[in-house]
């Protein structure tokens, strides 16, 4: 997800984008205006709406990193995860 800015056009009813946007034509997006609006400037989260094959492609990646990361680096994490953990006293 990315912040953008955006100019309102009142008379369309549209939002036109300060800066390049990388979406499919007629792409559905999510506009969160806050409540308050008294200056010029206002901040705008646009985020389009998931894309079947993005969120495949995401569950495909899932783990892919693995072979990338040294088991020495793995193990060493999961040692200091360890030590940390102190019991509660009651």
């Amino acid at each position: 997800m990315r912040t953008i800015k955006a100019k309102y056009k009142k008379g369309s009813g549209s939002f036109e984008p300060m800066e390049p946007v990388e979406l499919p034509d007629n792409a559905t997006v999510d506009v969160v205006i806050p409540e308050s609006t008294t200056t010029d400037a206002v901040d705008v989260i646009v985020v389009p709406e998931p894309v079947p094959d993005a969120i495949e492609a995401f569950h495909r990646s899932a783990g892919g990193w693995s072979t990338l990361v040294p088991e020495e680096f793995i193990t060493e994490a999961y040692r200091r995860r360890e030590s940390r953990r102190h019991p509660i006293d009651l």
